[in-house]
């Protein structure tokens, strides 16, 4: 039977797969262009996915079993992270770490002077301890908020204000949790404070800037980069002398083929022209 509902605007019909990839083959070639545009650059792709998009457009079935997802980071203590910080790692904060506790530890670690001699560490530290501060202007808001919201509760069961006074100041503080920028307003005045009690204990002692073990460092390589280009001028020179030796001696060598050219050309000339006398003797004598 026809009806009326056959010919209104809803679609019954939705298709399952992508109408534009029809075939096993063109679904494996995508994901191996796919994969191969991952290799390329693995610094801005997620490997893990391409391999896994390639494993399904396979059809391979258990792939977590071939290829298991990476690894979540977990917080860890402030020894081990400053260990990983040696080798190299990035590494990560989480909001239930104690995070006063891992600045001090980590800001302790920094003034060693394996550490304190080694910029790409003292970078990892400088920027870990930053998010450790971010992290802790973070908490302090949200613990901030919960004792105001905690005061107006007891405020209310007690008598102390209206409940309907409470309950809307409750809202407020809710509503201001909701808006991005003033949540990101009233951390960034936590982090200002933090930041007055941190930034001391990551400064150099002494009023000396160049007592800083990174700035020794920095001069030493701007010494070191000085004596090269110093040698390279020297080089530069040397060659040019040789140059300009061989420049002249070339000149010397040409002067002197051509005076040698033009000795023999006169000479040529000179039997040429003793040649023809001695022809124009002759026919003289015959005539």
């Amino acid at each position: 039977m026809i009806k009326a509902e056959d010919f209104d605007n809803r679609v019954d019909v939705v298709p399952v797969s992508d109408p534009n990839i029809f075939s096993m083959a063109q679904r494996v070639t995508l994901a191996q262009t796919q994969l191969q545009l991952a290799q390329s650059n693995p610094q801005v792709h997620n490997l893990h996915a391409a391999y896994r998009r390639m494993y399904q457009a396979l059809e391979v079935q258990n792939i977590d079993e071939i290829l298991p997802p990476p690894p979540q980071p977990q917080p860890l203590d402030p020894a081990i992270e400053n260990a990983r910080a040696l080798m190299g790692e990035i590494l990560n904060t989480f909001p239930e770490q104690d995070h006063d506790i891992h600045i001090r530890i980590h800001m302790a670690f920094m003034k060693t002077p394996l550490v304190m001699t080694s910029p790409q560490v003292m970078g990892t530290f400088y920027s870990h301890i930053m998010e450790h501060v971010s992290q802790k202007a973070r908490q302090m808001v949200m613990e901030e908020i919960k004792g105001i919201i905690g005061q107006a509760e007891l405020a209310a069961q007690s008598g102390a204000i209206d409940p309907q006074a409470a309950q809307a100041q409750i809202m407020k503080v809710q509503q201001d949790m909701q808006d991005p920028a003033q949540m990101e307003s009233l951390i960034s005045l936590q982090m200002e404070k933090l930041m007055a009690e941190v930034l001391p204990g990551l400064l150099p002692t002494g009023n000396d800037p160049m007592a800083d073990p990174l700035v020794q460092i920095r001069m030493q390589e701007l010494a070191l980069k000085e004596k090269d280009l110093q040698r390279k001028v020297e080089d530069d020179q040397g060659d040019m002398l040789m140059e300009l030796q061989k420049m002249q001696q070339r000149a010397a060598t040409d002067a002197a083929r051509i005076e040698s050219q033009e000795d023999i050309a006169q000479n040529r000339n000179e039997v040429n022209r003793e040649r023809i006398d001695v022809q124009r003797q002759a026919a003289q004598r015959r005539g």
